[in-house]
């Protein structure tokens, strides 16, 4: 999955690099005109025995699915703490007991979109499949958070809808209604704010 996003004047490409099923890795790359990208060599992250490398991100070993589908988004809410100017989700398995786990989402925190940490410990969401990559985002409209997940409808994949005032404490997921139009599966939303003049 990838995320690209305009920062002023600068474009970033937020996406999954190497890695295999067992860890996963979100890479950074930039450009003046969203055509010619460079990849930073931002030291934070090992990789096959090298920190020189774009990795801004990657779960514990055995969590891959902390990169599996890093969704960030710079964050235009006038209270945004400056630590916290950028945000992110991605989904993470937890274990619910029994040897049964559970898909959550997780939230992140970044005061310049390359040095990310756990807005807290526990998910932030947890109804829900996301399974491919979640959207969120601040409404500048609603004046809220609002994330878009997968999830099942008529047996169809499809997409819910949770808000937040802080990005913390989430409401219900609210399935999607398409009216009278028949269920389609919808694998990746890829839903972004429609600005109207």
């Amino acid at each position: 999955y990838v995320t690209i996003l305009q920062d002023g004047k600068q474009y970033r490409m937020y996406y999954r690099g190497g890695g295999d099923l067992r860890r996963e890795y979100t890479c950074v790359a930039f450009s003046n005109d969203a055509i010619h990208w460079t990849r930073p060599n931002l030291s934070l992250i090992e990789f096959e025995g090298s920190k020189n490398n774009n990795i801004i991100w990657t779960g514990p070993r055995k969590a891959y699915h902390e990169s599996h589908n890093f969704s960030p988004f710079k964050d235009p809410n006038p209270a945004a703490k400056p630590d916290e100017a950028w945000k992110a989700v991605s989904s993470s398995r937890i274990d619910i007991g029994g040897g049964n786990k559970k898909n959550v989402l997780l939230g992140f925190v970044s005061a310049d979109g390359i040095h990310w940490r756990h807005i807290r410990k526990e998910p932030i969401i947890t109804e829900g499949a996301f399974d491919s990559q979640n959207v969120a985002f601040w409404d500048v409209v609603q004046k809220q958070y609002v994330c878009y997940s997968r999830q099942a409808q008529q047996g169809k994949r499809s997409i819910n809808r949770c808000t937040s005032k802080d990005f913390l404490t989430w409401s219900n997921p609210v399935l999607l209604n398409f009216g009278n139009s028949p269920i389609e599966q919808f694998y990746t939303n890829a839903i972004v704010p429609y600005f109207r003049q």
